[in-house]
C-alpha cells in the first residue's frame, strides 16, 4: 500500500458528499479521483486547460462512494483545472501534470 493522504486535495461538501483527487502533481497523467455522492443527480468531472477550453470530460456513478482513475495521458504535461459536480454541489481544483 503506499500512503496518499498527504498528495490529497479534498473538498467536503457536507456529511453526505466530498470529493478528493491524487496525486498531484501526476508523473503519468493518470489521477484518482474519490468521491461520495448522495445525490439522485448524476456527477461529473470536467478538465479545463488554463484558456478555459475542455479538454476532457466525463460522467460519474450518482449515490455512493467510488473510486475512479481519470486517463488524461493524452494531454500536455502543464497546470488545468478539474471541475467537480453533483446536484447543487461543486468545486474546481488545480491539477498538475508533469
Amino acid at each position: 500500500y503506499e500512503e496518499v493522504t498527504n498528495l490529497m486535495s479534498t473538498v467536503v461538501f457536507d456529511k453526505e458528499n466530498s470529493f478528493s483527487i491524487f496525486p498531484n502533481p501526476s508523473s503519468d497523467g493518470r489521477v484518482e479521483i474519490l468521491y461520495k455522492n448522495q445525490t439522485r443527480e448524476n456527477a461529473n468531472v470536467a478538465v479545463y486547460a488554463l484558456t478555459g477550453k475542455k479538454v476532457f470530460q466525463t460522467q460519474l456513478k450518482n449515490e455512493g462512494f467510488y473510486n475512479q482513475v481519470l486517463d488524461l495521458s493524452d494531454l500536455a504535461s502543464g497546470v488545468y483545472l478539474i471541475k467537480f459536480q453533483s446536484g447543487d454541489f461543486s468545486t474546481t481544483e488545480k491539477i498538475i501534470l508533469n
